[in-house]
C-alpha cells in the first residue's frame, strides 16, 4: 500500500523538532558532534550507552532506533551508522538514505526530521541532498 513521506526543510536544533522521529549520524569510533552531540545531550547520553552496551557501532547502514521516553518532542531518535570517517562519500549518503527508509517502515512513519547530509564533511550539500532523496525514496 503507497505511504506518502512530506519533507520539510528548516533550520533548528534537531533536539527541538516536534516529529514523530528524528534522525541523525554517527561515525564509528568518533566522538559525537553537531546535531547527534545535540541530540546526545537532550537523551542524557543514550547514544553513548548504546555503544558501551554493544547495541550500536557505528556501522555504515546500522540503525539505532532509541525511544526518548519524553525527554524530546520526538517519540523516537534514531541514528544512522555512517561506518569510518575516512570512507565517507556519496555512497555512503546512499546506504544512509536507505537505512533511513528502513527506519520509516519499520517505526510505519509519515513524517520525521533528519539533517542534511554530508556539508560538514566535505561533500556538496546540494548533491548529497540529492543523491540522499533519491535512495530515500526508492525504498
Amino acid at each position: 500500500m503507497p505511504r506518502s513521506l512530506r519533507i520539510t526543510v528548516a533550520a533548528g536544533s534537531i533536539a527541538r523538532v516536534n516529529a514523530p522521529a528524528v534522525v541523525v549520524n554517527h561515525f564509528r569510533q568518533v566522538q559525537p558532534i553537531g546535531a547527534e552531540l545535540a541530540l546526545e545531550d537532550a537523551l542524557d547520553g543514550a547514544i553513548a550507552r548504546a555503544i558501551a552496551d554493544g547495541r550500536f557501532a557505528g556501522r555504515l547502514g546500522e540503525l539505532c532506533i532509541l525511544p526518548t521516553e519524553g525527554r524530546i518532542p520526538a517519540d523516537y531518535a534514531v541514528v544512522v551508522g555512517l561506518g569510518d570517517f575516512r570512507d565517507f562519500t556519496l555512497d555512503t549518503v546512499a546506504t544512509i538514505a536507505s537505512a533511513t527508509g528502513l527506519a520509516i517502515t519499520q517505526l510505519r512513519l509519515t513524517r520525521l526530521a533528519t539533517i542534511l547530509p554530508g556539508g560538514e564533511f566535505g561533500l556538496k550539500t546540494l548533491q548529497a541532498t540529492k543523491r540522499f532523496m533519491k535512495n530515500l525514496v526508492s525504498v
